[in-house]
């Protein structure tokens, strides 16, 4: 249960569980006393974590397809993971990892994954 605070213009978790909550026309923030701050959308789904209030400089993004599904997550270190849908399943993930020796993003491995008849039957790797 949030109570609203008009000075400092958010709401105050009043649970015991220490959520500040901030609420903007686009989206909602929600800070927790271990410096951690989530974003999410107006529609509900969280789109940023940042790890450390006093270092916005360390995060994790989340992107959306169309359907919902995640599409792809990303680190602020530049490693990313992105998921492939067919038929609204999970057909594969790909892993990417920043390099620092050339300062690029590089394929990692891919996890592709096998239906039948609607059930999961066998995820398979491939490294890169």
């Amino acid at each position: 249960k949030f109570i609203y605070d008009s000075l400092n213009e958010e709401y105050i978790d009043t649970s015991g569980s220490c959520l500040k909550l901030i609420v903007s026309a686009t989206e909602y923030r929600i800070d927790s006393m271990d410096d951690v701050i989530k974003i999410y959308g107006s529609n509900g789904r969280l789109k940023k974590i940042y790890f450390d209030s006093e270092d916005l400089s360390e995060y994790v993004n989340i992107e959306y397809n169309t359907d919902k599904s995640i599409k792809k997550v990303s680190a602020s270190n530049g490693d990313y993971i992105t998921f492939t849908y067919l038929s609204s399943k999970l057909s594969s993930i790909s892993i990417y990892k920043y390099n620092l020796s050339n300062n690029r993003t590089e394929f990692c491995y891919n996890i592709n994954y096998f239906y039948l008849k609607n059930f999961l039957i066998l995820p398979f790797f491939i490294q890169g």
